[in-house]
Formats: C-alpha cells, sequence, structure tokens
C-alpha cells in the first residue's frame, strides 16, 4: 500500500511540476507533457518516463509560432509599402518634384534652348582652376514679374568659396532682358566647375 502512495505522490509531483513549468514560459507556449508511468510490481525500483515525443512537439509549437509571427511582420511591411504607393499616386507628390510650364520655360532659356535668350554663363576663375578646385554650386534662382532676378541663394556649395562667388555674381550681374513672367517664380540651377584635360 504504501508503495502505491508513493507512486501516486511521485505523480502528482510531476504533474505539478509541469504545469509551473509551463506557466512560467515567457512566450506563454502551454506544453503538454505526457507521462509515462511504468510499475514493476516485484521491484522497489519504480520508472516514470517523461516523453520525449512530447518535449520535440512543445519545440516544433514554439518554432512555428515564431515562423508565424516573421511572417506577419513581412506582411506589415508589405502592406506600409503598398499604402506609400497608393498616397504617391493619388498626386501627394513632393512640390519639388512637379515644375510648372513657366520654371520649365525658364530653364530652357537659361540651357540655351529658347532662341533670343543667350545668357553668360559663370566663368571658371583662373585661381580656382589653377589650384584643382572642382565641384557643383546649386543654386535658387527667384525671378519677379517684371522678369529680373530678385533673389539668389545657394542652396548647395561646391565646397570652394570662389566657384559659389562666381555663380552668384555672374547671374546677379549678367542676367538681364528676362521675359516677364505672370508670377513670380523660384528656379533651381547647378552649375559645374570641372577641369577636363
Amino acid at each position: 500500500m504504501k508503495k502505491y502512495l508513493m507512486i501516486s505522490v511521485i505523480i502528482h509531483t510531476l504533474s505539478i511540476l509541469a504545469i509551473v513549468y509551463g506557466g512560467l514560459k515567457k512566450d506563454n507556449l502551454k506544453p503538454s507533457y505526457e507521462f509515462e508511468v511504468t510499475i514493476d510490481a516485484y521491484n522497489f525500483n519504480d520508472e516514470i518516463i517523461i516523453s520525449e515525443k512530447s518535449i520535440a512537439k512543445t519545440e516544433a509549437d514554439k518554432k512555428k509560432i515564431e515562423n508565424d509571427s516573421d511572417n506577419l511582420d513581412i506582411e506589415k511591411d508589405k502592406n506600409s509599402n503598398i499604402e506609400q504607393k497608393k498616397k504617391n499616386n493619388k498626386g501627394e507628390k513632393n512640390s519639388e518634384d512637379v515644375l510648372s510650364k513657366e520654371q520649365e520655360y525658364y530653364i530652357d532659356i537659361i540651357n540655351g534652348k529658347i532662341k533670343g535668350y543667350n545668357l553668360p554663363m559663370p566663368k571658371y576663375p583662373p585661381v580656382a582652376k589653377k589650384w584643382g578646385y572642382m565641384g557643383t554650386t546649386i543654386v535658387e534662382i527667384t525671378i519677379n514679374t517684371f522678369g529680373k532676378v530678385e533673389d539668389i541663394k545657394v542652396k548647395k556649395s561646391s565646397g570652394y568659396s570662389i566657384l559659389d562667388r562666381s555663380v552668384v555674381s555672374t547671374i546677379r550681374n549678367k542676367w538681364k532682358n528676362l521675359p516677364k513672367p505672370g508670377k513670380k517664380i523660384v528656379i533651381s540651377k547647378a552649375f559645374e566647375f570641372e577641369i577636363v584635360d
């Protein structure tokens, strides 16, 4: 009788340990352990075996949950990209990407594509050329309704003030008699200084 009572206590203890172990798992998995109890009635040494299958099953369930979580993150990223593309297609484009017809017309004038307008381009300062200064100056030019250059801002420096000053002074002093736009316009233009052998 003592023998069966002892076996019963061992089985209950293992059951409680399995429940407590399952509750302590951080990922809230509920492992289900199968217990196999074999009793040798003639031998005092009782064997209690925890099935390896149940442990393997719990590990497989954990991996499945991790994979499902990864797939959910990938799906969220895809949906986010789709939403961004939809917004862009609805006309929510960056204002810098869209040029008005007047802006395009003035850029064509600057680039020498419109007959009757031959705007002088900035000269490469001899000292800068001698010292091997190279770079690209990007300026923002504001033209008022009278066709005059009202403001010039250096948006991106070439890295050399002598090159930037050459661009600004040429535009300010030599760009005259531009056509009168219907409204004040702002355009950007890049001027490249490069020594070509």
